[in-house]
């Protein structure tokens, strides 16, 4: 969710979510005002762990709000979140993403396909 304004953390040295950060990550960064807190969407949605159950991860569960965190160059957090791995777990997500929204991989395309 794009706000005008973003809470400041209430550190000592005080910083906040910035919307341009929707720009660069526009596929799958999701807002929290509730919570002040940033998310995975693809994530939230797709990703579990091995065993099947869905995983506990600071972009599904908690909220991501380590500000100071992102803008780091290769440290970037959001960056880490994702993977270098084209097989990461949030690309593995994404990719359930697209699927999902593959209308011509739907099933009753599927179906009469066959038929």
């Amino acid at each position: 969710m794009q706000l005008e304004n973003y809470p400041y953390s209430k550190e000592k040295h005080p910083r906040r979510f910035q919307s341009n950060w929707f720009k660069m990550f526009p596929s799958w960064l999701e807002y929290s005002p509730t919570n002040d807190g940033a998310y995975c969407l693809a994530c939230y949605l797709f990703s579990s762990k091995p065993d099947g159950r869905f995983g506990s991860d600071v972009f599904t569960e908690q909220g991501f709000r380590s500000w100071k965190k992102v803008n780091v160059g290769k440290r970037c957090a959001f960056l880490n979140h994702i993977g270098d791995s084209h097989y990461s777990p949030h690309n593995n997500a994404m990719k359930a993403c697209e699927d999902l929204l593959n209308q011509s991989m739907h099933i009753n395309n599927i179906i009469n396909i066959q038929s």
